[in-house]
């Protein structure tokens, strides 16, 4: 259900369209994760049965029958992405086994979590200023103090923004293990000093322009809080028109 403050007060518009809009979400999100990974083809070449668990994913969304069949396909396929992901960091020095977080084991996925939680903030604040409620989503479930609408949106740029920018960190030796300090519980934390060298990497690739407004068919290059702006109208425009497919993914193309 997406919140619409205000402006919405039909329940029943709320829930027009949000299978079909998850679906998007999804596809594109597994096709961004497909994209990044062909285009480390000089760091790491994966076959086609490494990558068939995503591409298997893609297939079976298209027969998915409700949100939570979705999230499950969604979930095996970001299962594969991440057993592929974790070859990239061989011989860095960095042990990648898997996703995990709350808390984070180690540097890589402490790397990680500090990015989602970055680009997540942002998300969330780009909602509130569209006149939308950022705890009202049409796929993660509502509880409280979770903004779901943010954790729906900021799955297309997952891989674009934070996967990429944590691998362009440790590939260029930029970091070490000395900078992450390990607590008793396992939680692996980051310096103070990375997290600020971090945050500001994590800066220069948002403000970075780049296409991500091809579906819109303009040919232009922004950054990514413009084409935030117009990602969100898209959800205006569809929750108004009761119409899923004015939604617009951001489909990255690799390059």
């Amino acid at each position: 259900m997406v919140g619409y403050g205000p402006r919405l007060s039909n329940k029943k518009r709320c829930k027009v369209g949000i299978f079909a809009r998850a679906k998007l979400i999804i596809e594109a999100k597994i096709k961004n994760s497909l994209s990044f990974l062909l285009s480390m083809g000089d760091v790491c070449a994966f076959s086609d049965e490494e990558l068939k668990g995503m591409a298997h994913s893609l297939q079976c969304i298209d027969q998915a029958s409700s949100v939570d069949e979705v999230m499950g396909f969604e979930g095996n396929a970001a299962k594969c992405y991440f057993q592929c992901y974790s070859k990239l960091f061989t011989g860095s020095g960095f042990c990648f086994e898997g996703r995990n977080s709350r808390p984070p084991k180690d540097p890589i996925n402490a790397l990680l979590s500090y990015g989602y939680s970055v680009l997540h903030r942002s998300i969330t604040g780009a909602i509130e200023r569209h006149g939308l409620c950022p705890y009202f989503g049409f796929m993660h479930k509502i509880k409280r103090g979770h903004a779901a609408l943010s954790s729906d949106l900021i799955e297309e740029y997952r891989t674009f923004l934070v996967d990429r920018t944590v691998f362009g960190l440790v590939y260029s030796s930029e970091i070490g293990p000395g900078e992450f300090v390990s607590a008793q519980n396992g939680a692996v934390y980051m310096s103070k000093d990375l997290m600020e060298r971090a945050t500001k990497v994590l800066s220069d690739a948002v403000s970075r322009k780049a296409q991500f407004c091809q579906a819109y068919g303009d040919g232009y290059q922004y950054g990514f809080h413009a084409a935030l702006d117009k990602k969100l109208c898209s959800v205006v425009d569809a929750i108004d028109a009761g119409d899923a497919m004015l939604y617009r993914p951001f489909l990255w193309d690799g390059k």
